[in-house]
């Protein structure tokens, strides 16, 4: 995430409490995916698991650039 976005995330976190809750799950999925990326080499369930995670995080990322997009062209307007 370039610097830009995330300056404009921060602002709008403080009051979109949408974003505020889609941020905090992708945060918690983050430490999750980080957490199985020991495991991977050990377990095919790991891995398996370790790719669900990143999809689910990978998602709510989506959703939070898709708001971002919004707000700028709010801002644009």
């Amino acid at each position: 995430m370039e610097q830009a976005d995330r300056d404009l995330l921060l602002h709008i976190l403080a009051t979109d409490r949408n974003l505020k809750r889609l941020y905090d799950q992708h945060l918690k999925l983050e430490k999750e995916v980080e957490q199985f990326g020991r495991y991977v080499a050990y377990s095919s369930a790991a891995a398996l698991k370790q790719k669900e995670l990143k999809k689910a995080k990978l998602l709510k990322k989506e959703r939070i650039m898709s708001i971002l997009n919004e707000h700028r062209e709010q801002i644009a307007t």
